[in-house]
C-alpha cells in the first residue's frame, strides 16, 4: 500500500531529476513549459475547488475527460424503434470462385518448382 507523503515525495523527485536533465542538455525553454503547465494544472483543482466543491458532478465540469458514451447526442426529439434490417441475398459465381482458386494453386505450385 503506498502512503500519501510517499506518493508525493516521488512526484517530486521525478520532477527533479528531469529538471536535471533538462539542465544537463541545456532545455531550459522545457523547464519553463513544465512549470507553466504545473502551474496551469494546480490552478484548474483550485478553480474546481472553489467554484464545484470537494464532490463535484464531473459530467457538467469544463474540460472534464468524463464522457457518457450512451448519451444520444442530439437528443432524439421522439423515441426510436429499432428494425433488423434484411439480410442480404448472396449469390456465388461458382464458375469465377474455381479460376481463382486455379489460378493461386498454380502460382504456388509454380513457385514451388523454382525455389527446388
Amino acid at each position: 500500500m503506498s502512503f500519501p507523503f510517499s506518493d508525493k515525495f516521488s512526484y517530486v523527485k521525478d520532477r527533479f531529476v528531469n529538471a536535471l536533465w533538462m539542465i544537463r542538455n541545456g532545455k531550459l525553454n522545457l523547464i519553463f513549459k513544465s512549470i507553466y503547465m504545473e502551474l496551469s494544472h494546480r490552478v484548474m483543482q483550485l478553480r474546481v475547488l472553489f467554484f464545484h466543491g470537494r464532490n463535484p458532478d464531473y459530467s457538467k465540469l469544463p474540460g472534464s475527460t468524463y464522457i457518457n458514451k450512451r448519451k444520444v447526442i442530439p437528443p432524439s426529439y421522439r423515441p426510436t424503434v429499432s428494425r433488423r434490417s434484411p439480410l442480404p441475398v448472396l449469390q456465388v459465381d461458382k464458375q469465377a470462385i474455381s479460376t481463382e482458386l486455379d489460378n493461386i494453386l498454380s502460382g504456388l505450385l509454380s513457385g514451388e518448382k523454382s525455389q527446388s
